[in-house]
């Protein structure tokens, strides 16, 4: 059963019919949240519900943790994951992205008076491609600014980073998996100017017509009535960055989301 986000009014109207306010200790209330603080996440997948034994094995093998990984199922296909102290927390989420059975999980910061379905868990830290760059902009603030464009980056990877492959550069970047994807970004120095197109790996599901992950595109529920206007990308191509438009189920525009945003992970990491 979901949880429900109630209104002011609703509230207010609760309030009135049920005055009696149970009133706790701070100090047990503030001791309970230290047990989580600093040492747990709530996290959830994109794709298929994993159990827990399998996210906390899976997590504790990959980090390489010393100590056992206690998760928590909760509503909503919510995990909370608490790590046996914040090093190794820390350890956990340095190997981002959480790939685990074969699914992608967003992740937070575990928060007090979480509750699943009112507060949501969408963030998730994915590997972005950045394909054919041109070899005079593969530099390691370059690429970072550009892949800024997606989310928040964090770092590139070692052959990137040391131009062992210039192929395609590789950045970690955190992004918000409840929005569309950003397909790529406009470069520009002095008059000179490029569309450098992004390219997300291992992501699940991916709707064609939103681009947003975990649905296709016939369980879109993004999309409009047919023939009308479907959420697009911000920074698409002759798009702004507040409303344009994607796939239409008509065709009666490009086509520009499809299997080429998406690609299976490099081998070597």
């Amino acid at each position: 059963m979901g949880c429900h986000r109630f209104t002011e009014e609703e509230l207010a109207e609760l309030e009135r019919r049920f005055p009696r306010v149970v009133t706790l200790p701070t100090e047990r209330v503030m001791q309970a949240r230290s047990d989580w603080e600093g040492r747990a996440v709530h996290a959830k997948s994109l794709g298929r519900r994993i159990p827990a034994e399998v996210v906390a094995r899976e997590l504790r093998g990959r980090a390489k943790l010393l100590q056992p990984v206690e998760v928590l199922p909760m509503a909503e296909g919510v995990l909370t994951i608490r790590f046996g102290s914040g090093e190794e927390r820390a350890k956990a989420m340095a190997v981002a992205p959480w790939l685990v059975g074969g699914q992608l999980m967003s992740i937070e910061d575990w928060r007090p008076d979480f509750t699943p379905g009112v507060h949501s868990v969408s963030r998730t830290v994915v590997w972005v491609r950045l394909p054919g760059l041109p070899l005079e902009y593969w530099d390691n603030a370059s690429i970072l600014e550009m892949v800024a464009a997606a989310g928040r980056p964090l770092t590139l990877d070692a052959v990137s980073s040391e131009r062992r492959r210039v192929g395609y550069a590789r950045a970690k970047v955190e992004i918000d998996a409840s929005l569309p994807l950003v397909l790529g970004t406009l470069v520009q120095w002095g008059k000179n100017r490029f569309w450098q197109a992004f390219v997300y790996e291992d992501l699940p599901s991916l709707c064609y017509l939103c681009a947003r992950t975990g649905h296709q595109a016939g369980e879109c529920r993004f999309c409009e009535a047919e023939g009308r206007s479907i959420p697009m990308v911000n920074g698409a191509p002759g798009g702004s960055s507040s409303s344009t438009e994607g796939n239409l189920p008509g065709g009666s525009r490009p086509r520009v989301f499809g299997p080429w945003m998406t690609s299976s992970r490099f081998p070597a990491q």
